[in-house]
């Protein structure tokens, strides 16, 4: 679980300096789903 949440932190970090806050969310959840589905593919 502590996995997860530091690609959570991890994306957000880097959205965070890219992206407006209004969309920092939806960008976070968006790079989140994308690190979850990598590790269901074993990357």
């Amino acid at each position: 679980m502590s996995i997860i949440f530091q690609m959570f932190f991890n994306c957000s970090d880097m959205l965070m300096k890219e992206q407006e806050r209004s969309l920092l969310m939806t960008q976070t959840l968006k790079c989140l789903q994308d690190s979850i589905q990598g590790l269901d593919r074993g990357i």
